[in-house]
């Protein structure tokens, strides 16, 4: 990635609220596959303490999703990687 492009990227990350350590992480699901693998591999969230609607920041935190709260996380990725929401 080119070093302009990747300042780009952790500026947009960071005003979406995101830490350097989470851009990283979710820079690093550059294709429609690592994404989904890393979806996958995510503990799935039994919500223990009630429903829950987790942040992608949480998501990263504490390795847990349901079914919306890993989309957040693709959509990050893929929004990161310049695939706009619409």
């Amino acid at each position: 990635m080119r070093n302009e492009n990747k300042n780009f990227i952790h500026t947009f990350g960071q005003t979406l609220g995101l830490t350097r350590r989470e851009i990283d992480i979710l820079t690093r699901l550059n294709t429609p596959e690592k994404i989904q693998d890393y979806v996958s591999k995510i503990k799935n969230n039994q919500e223990p303490e009630g429903d829950t609607c987790l942040s992608v920041r949480e998501v990263l935190r504490q390795k847990r999703a349901h079914c919306i709260e890993g989309a957040f996380v693709a959509a990050a990725a893929l929004w990161l990687q310049g695939c706009h929401p619409c």
